[in-house]
């Protein structure tokens, strides 16, 4: 799905963020497995980690010559979700 603005990303993030929240409850502490806990912990990171370097601006994302760092931007309509991991 392409987003046209970073509220647009954010809202996506948080709801998927929000649908994996039920896992770290102390009631499910024993309910899962390690690795799969950890697929979850990596998938959740990446998700809040998901706005880092995005722009709404297609000008910027292509001209890095500004950025000291020399880090590209990635233009929000080319940001994708990562995938939830699947527990098997």
């Amino acid at each position: 799905m392409a987003y046209s603005s970073l509220s647009d990303l954010r809202t996506a993030r948080d709801t998927r963020l929000a649908s994996t929240d039920y896992i770290f409850l102390s009631d499910n502490n024993d309910r899962f497995d390690p690795i799969y806990l950890e697929l979850i912990r990596s998938y959740r990171e990446a998700l809040r980690n998901i706005t880092v370097r995005v722009t709404e601006s297609k000008e910027d994302a292509e001209n890095t010559d500004f950025r000291q760092d020399g880090s590209s931007l990635i233009f929000i309509e080319d940001v994708e979700l990562p995938d939830e991991p699947v527990m098997v």
